[in-house]
């Protein structure tokens, strides 16, 4: 429907512009324009209300949402610092910063290996983000010192976290939303 499509775009560009250029005017003109978004989606939402209805989806997703929000708030923050406060090239920030993905790579097989051996979805995923947390905090520690191998450690450890954590949220939101909404809920 080009009216949802329409209203997404007049949302989602100046808040991606004010997020990513730190511009406070774009991210109040995504402020001020998000009632069309709201608008422009009505009839058709994101995510059907029966599935909202479910026991545990409505949390699994906040906690979704959330750990979203800060893994790449964490992301975005370490590239800032490493190029400013720590004076790196963008590539060797970029190097650094591929320690996360390069962990999902390798534990997202022991993610879904662990959920089918013990179908404890909510303990693997509480464990992810016990993990992210405590790497999240490890870095914060770090902050000015120049041990570079140390930050791309964290940062894989922290990638596990990650994926430990997703992978579960995925299978458990697939669940959730049986057959018929399963690509939605995903």
């Amino acid at each position: 429907n080009f009216k949802n499509i329409l209203g997404f775009l007049l949302f989602i560009i100046p808040l991606t512009a004010g997020i990513s250029f730190l511009n406070l005017s774009w991210i109040i003109a995504a402020g001020i324009l998000s009632p069309i978004f709201a608008i422009s989606q009505r009839g058709a939402a994101l995510v059907p209300v029966s599935l909202l209805k479910k026991k545990s989806y409505p949390f699994l997703l906040t906690a979704t949402s959330f750990q979203a929000l800060s893994f790449f708030a964490v992301s975005y923050a370490m590239s800032v610092y490493l190029q400013s406060g720590a004076g790196i090239s963008p590539f060797a920030a970029g190097t650094i910063l591929a320690a996360n993905p390069l962990a999902s790579i390798i534990a997202s097989p022991l993610g879904g290996y662990l959920f089918d051996k013990t179908q404890k979805g909510t303990l693997i995923m509480a464990s992810g983000l016990l993990i992210q947390g405590s790497s999240v905090l490890m870095l914060s520690s770090l902050l000015g010192t120049n041990s570079l191998i140390l930050l791309f450690i964290i940062l894989f450890i922290s990638g596990i976290g990650g994926t430990l954590f997703w992978t579960s949220s995925t299978v458990l939101a697939m669940d959730a939303g049986g057959e018929k909404n399963r690509s939605v809920a995903s």
